[in-house]
């Protein structure tokens, strides 16, 4: 992987996405068991726990996106039984590790790229994603593919990481992270580079605040929002507006909200 110690690769979105691609097939055939090391088997009671946040009524259609595995894809499969669930992931290698789950006559998984969906706009009831937006290429254009195919009232669930606005706290809580998953990274993959990812994501990302504001901004309304693991992770579910529309600008899709 071309990757160095320092952030600028995720700066770029080309350079992002050739990076994840790449990260994320050496790890693929290890992802679920690592997310239950590293979280201390917590990983799969807080996806639980987002589901359960979410409708749970009229809900037809929904997208998990970076959906990897398909662990958050399934979850939805068995709460929606009676809804269509596509799980989408950039990576070939967890699209087909998700593929391989049975049992579930509902979902489906798909390869694609969060920043530019081929879905129609408005085609979710509900759209989730689960260490996703902190992976995408292009935060912004992810951010606005998702509220542009969830349909008017439609709800979307972010899970990830959380960084505080405090500035000591950020760098404690980075420091924590790049020693606890290069320990396993390195026992995994005799050396540290492709767990170093995330602390060096959460670095250039948004802290939880700035995500908040700038969720408003893209058009989402925020319902709830619930910290775990003593801040480090945290889900927010956001609606999109019954009376929101867009405008073309410059090229980009800007929402706005319509006076009833």
């Amino acid at each position: 992987m071309n990757q160095t110690n320092g952030t600028d690769y995720l700066r770029d979105p080309d350079s992002k996405r050739r990076h994840n691609e790449q990260l994320f097939s050496r790890i693929a055939a290890r992802y679920d068991l690592l997310n239950k090391i590293l979280s201390f088997g917590a990983d799969s009671k807080w996806k639980r726990l987002a589901v359960s946040m979410l409708p749970c009524t009229d809900v037809k259609k929904c997208l998990d996106l970076a959906c990897g595995t398909g662990d958050m894809a399934l979850l939805l499969a068995e709460e929606y039984p009676q809804a269509e669930v596509i799980g989408l992931d950039l990576n070939r290698d967890m699209i087909e590790c998700a593929r391989k789950r049975k049992g579930i006559k509902n979902i489906k998984f798909v390869p694609g790229d969060m920043c530019a969906l081929t879905f129609d706009d408005n085609s979710f009831d509900i759209v989730t994603a689960s260490y996703a937006i902190r992976n995408a290429p292009d935060l912004q254009q992810s951010l606005s593919e998702i509220i542009r195919v969830t349909r008017k009232g439609g709800y979307v669930c972010l899970m990830d990481f959380s960084k505080p606005a405090d500035k000591f706290l950020q760098k404690f809580e980075l420091l924590l992270l790049k020693l606890w998953f290069g320990l396993w990274s390195r026992l995994f993959y005799r050396d540290t580079l492709p767990y170093a990812y995330v602390a060096q994501s959460l670095s250039v990302f948004p802290d939880s605040g700035q995500l908040k504001t700038i969720l408003t901004q893209t058009g989402f309304g925020i319902t709830q929002s619930k910290k775990l693991a003593f801040g480090m992770i945290e889900i927010i579910i956001c609606r999109k507006p019954e009376n929101i529309s867009h405008r073309e600008h410059r090229g980009h899709r800007e929402y706005i909200f319509c006076k009833d």
